[in-house]
């Protein structure tokens, strides 16, 4: 038994050490409105045919209103998932009518020089007062604003 031990320790040891080294999503969550939130993240996988397959992250988060000396409270959660394609769904949970959706698409390259960041920013409408839920993400290749 511990020569099967040994040799299974001795055949799957060199296969992690080739385990590609994928780049890791960060998640920025900036409050610009002076009233604090509860929100809900979930990053959905593409292509997969039940939610338990497809989800890869479901959190809530509470979000403090932005102090009155900054622009901006900001929630960082560094290394939340695999950077890979996903559909991104953000509610304020207190304000259940409030509601995005975004396809979260990578544009950093496997080589971990660079972080792959996306930001979900809540801000007041100047319009109608009530909070917004706005995408961004960093760019790292020098060609994407090309397409």
């Amino acid at each position: 038994m511990a020569a099967g031990g040994s040799l299974l320790s001795t055949l799957f040891g060199g296969c992690l050490t080739h385990l590609p080294n994928y780049p890791r999503l960060t998640l920025r969550i900036n409050n610009f409105d002076d009233k604090k939130h509860w929100v809900k993240v979930e990053f959905y996988r593409e292509n997969q045919n039940e939610r338990s397959e497809a989800i890869a992250f479901d959190r809530e988060f509470e979000l403090q209103a932005r102090p009155e000396d900054r622009p901006t409270y900001t929630l960082k959660k560094q290394n939340v998932v695999k950077s890979q394609p996903y559909i991104v769904r953000v509610s304020l949970i207190d304000l259940p009518a409030i509601r995005e959706e975004y396809r979260f698409y990578p544009d950093c390259d496997e080589s971990g020089e660079s972080s792959e960041i996306l930001y979900i920013n809540i801000k007041e409408e100047e319009y109608n007062h009530h909070p917004s839920i706005l995408f961004d993400q960093n760019v790292c290749s020098e060609n994407s604003w090309w397409y």
